[in-house]
């Protein structure tokens, strides 16, 4: 309902159901089909995969506390936040060249979605420790050739009334 009035040339989405789901949501009613993207998962969490925080710090206390702070750590059988951002601009700077001066929804997950805001800061690697996003928040960056802008951030006014 937050995006009806908003205008698409474009919906790309992530593989997992839940981005597939929300994609699907905005798309319905629209003249767009909604392509299907690798490069937008979530990270690889390996061994983490499916655990809170909390749980993935009871089992591996050292190792999490690196990957929390050490954008270079891998998690244990998955991605660092390094090769997360690595795939993330390979995908943005595919998605830009193929829908130059179009508007793309983006449907994704935190950590692209940081890397996304980390690409348009042009921010080093600690950026994905200082920025919080809130399910369902919606942010908006521009990137055009030679330049980029972050325009709107884990905007979640569209929530208030479900809280």
């Amino acid at each position: 309902q937050a995006l009806a009035d908003a205008h698409f040339d474009a919906i790309v989405c992530s593989p997992l159901r839940r981005c597939q789901e929300t994609a699907a949501a905005v798309a319905n009613g629209r003249d767009i089909e909604v392509e299907t993207v690798e490069g937008l998962i979530e990270v690889d969490f390996g061994a983490w995969e499916g655990k809170t925080a909390a749980e993935a710090h009871q089992r591996d206390p050292e190792l999490h506390e690196q990957w929390l702070h050490d954008a270079s750590v891998a998690c244990p059988g998955g991605e660092s936040l390094q090769a997360v951002n690595r795939r993330v601009r390979t995908t943005r700077k595919e998605l830009q060249e193929r829908f130059a001066g179009k508007t793309v929804l983006v449907v994704s997950h935190v950590n692209p979605i940081k890397s996304f805001i980390r690409q348009a800061l042009d921010a080093g690697p600690a950026t994905f420790g200082h920025l919080f996003l809130d399910l369902a928040a919606i942010s908006q960056v521009e990137f055009w050739e030679g330049g980029s802008m972050v325009h709107g951030f884990n905007d979640v006014g569209h929530l208030a009334g479900l809280r």
